[in-house]
């Protein structure tokens, strides 16, 4: 629903030509004018503050352009990753897998919660910061425009109108960026760990050997689904969570700087610390479920084991063999094929902020 609000959509629509305007209005907004007039700004800052407060909203209006143009370059492939899907979810029958694909609906609602309260949080601080300025006609933000803002109230009321759409365009943009990759990962660590169930209980409520080996056969044709997901998966989230940890890092690094060198008074310190839990957010959880997808997956052939596999046929322990030896495959995305996506990384991108900082502050002094 976010792409296609965002106009990312090109499957056909109903009222499709008025759509292909409003897709292309909607996203020279966001790709061209929010981030060129951020950038310009930044050009003319006239002093340090200025300049830093600047440099991590531009950083961020560019890296959320690049993330939204690799999504719409993939719309083809999150195609493929609905379809499998569908046929996982089909493999749901008994109600005890019912009621654990329904804790996978809940994580999933959890996870989308967070985003929008992120997202909801960076609007309430940029407000704060508009109504703390708006006696002197002040912006929620820096941007450079071709005409004098300040010369009439009706000036300044469409520039702030418009600041306000291109500032509600990019917390949508983000949020469709940042929240993808999470959900995605997460379904799929929930699907593995119920394959994984599926594969523990074989031979115990059904002593039918052919019956059995049919389960299973149908548990090696849903992993090497998963695989199929997995691979997908990162040929589609590779670029924009490589370009998430670069801008988290250089985020944290000038935001980190602005709170020592600038924060004057507590308010002002305890938003800045909030901004930067706010950062850390937007990372996290993708980070998290690629660490769980990869572990789940490597458990997949302790629950093939778990089975009342010595009791089956001769065929049902050929063919769990054949799955035990091709689940030892390490399975581990990768953001642009270099750095994993894994809690390990995370904890990277923090301490490459802090190593960043620690060179700002050398050059300062």
């Amino acid at each position: 629903r976010l792409w296609l609000l965002l106009g990312c959509v090109r499957e056909p629509v109903r009222y499709q030509l008025l759509y292909r305007l409003y897709s292309t209005g909607i996203n020279t907004l966001i790709i061209v004018v929010y981030p060129g007039t951020i950038l310009l700004a930044l050009c003319n800052s006239t002093n340090s503050k200025d300049l830093l407060q600047a440099l991590p909203i531009c950083a961020g209006a560019f890296a959320c352009s690049a993330k939204y143009v690799s999504y719409q370059r993939s719309l083809r492939l999150v195609r493929q990753v609905e379809q499998l899907f569908n046929v996982l979810d089909e493999r749901i029958q008994l109600a005890e897998d019912r009621n654990y694909f329904a804790a996978i609906t809940r994580n999933t609602n959890v996870l989308l919660n967070v985003f929008r309260s992120v997202c909801v949080f960076f609007f309430i601080v940029t407000i704060i910061s508009f109504i703390s300025s708006i006696g002197e006609r002040g912006l929620a933000f820096a941007v450079a425009l071709p005409f004098d803002w300040r010369a009439s109230t009706l000036r300044y009321v469409g520039v702030v109108t418009l600041e306000l759409l291109l500032l509600t365009c990019d917390l949508l943009q983000s949020m469709a960026n940042d929240s993808f990759p999470a959900i995605a990962l997460c379904v799929l660590s929930s699907h593995t760990r119920l394959l994984g169930v599926r594969l523990a209980r074989i031979g115990y409520k059904s002593k039918d050997e052919w019956a059995n080996v049919v389960e299973l056969q149908r548990c090696i044709v849903d992993h090497q689904h998963l695989h199929r997901l997995h691979a997908t998966l990162q040929e589609i989230i590779s670029m924009p969570v490589f370009v998430q940890y670069a801008v988290t890092a250089f985020q944290d690094c000038f935001t980190v700087i602005t709170l020592v060198f600038y924060a004057r008074n507590a308010s002002d310190r305890l938003l800045y610390c909030m901004y930067l839990l706010a950062l850390q957010l937007q990372i996290f959880p993708t980070c998290y479920y690629g660490t769980v997808c990869a572990n789940s997956m490597d458990d997949l052939r302790q629950h093939a084991y778990a089975s009342n596999w010595v009791e089956q046929s001769r065929l049902y322990r050929r063919l769990m063999c054949i799955f035990a030896a091709r689940s030892m495959k390490i399975t581990m995305a990768y953001a642009a094929g270099i750095i994993p996506i894994h809690v390990g990384a995370f904890l990277a991108t923090l301490k490459a902020a802090y190593s960043f900082y620690t060179f700002v502050e050398g050059v300062r002094k």
